[in-house]
């Protein structure tokens, strides 16, 4: 898959996809875990605003608790994808939602 050029907006996978099992690699790769929980959820996320904007709270608390990761990971995640211009996502008001083209 080639990188996104600046300013070009990141890839988003469509809300429903299939989620890779990632569980075994918490324990016998943690570098391997970490890089596909950030893949996951970025498709978590796509499917959750599928339905319209959600508020960050629930957002942080329900990928955390899907991922079995600490919510303060999924902020981070959160910060990377919904911050830049070029990010799939957007925070605005308490709430994350699809970006707008």
């Amino acid at each position: 898959q080639a990188r996104p050029q600046p300013g070009q907006a990141l890839p988003c996978p469509a809300p429903g996809q299939a989620l890779p099992d990632i569980a075994a690699d918490k324990l016998l790769d943690p570098i391997a875990f970490n890089r596909d929980a950030e893949a996951v959820f970025v498709k978590l996320l796509a499917d959750l605003v599928a339905e319209g904007p959600q508020p960050t709270a629930y957002v942080l608390g329900y990928i955390a608790f899907e991922l079995n990761i600490s919510p303060a990971t999924v902020k981070r995640y959160l910060l990377k994808y919904a911050t830049h211009p070029a990010a799939p996502f957007a925070m605005k008001g308490g709430t994350v939602r699809r970006r707008e083209p």
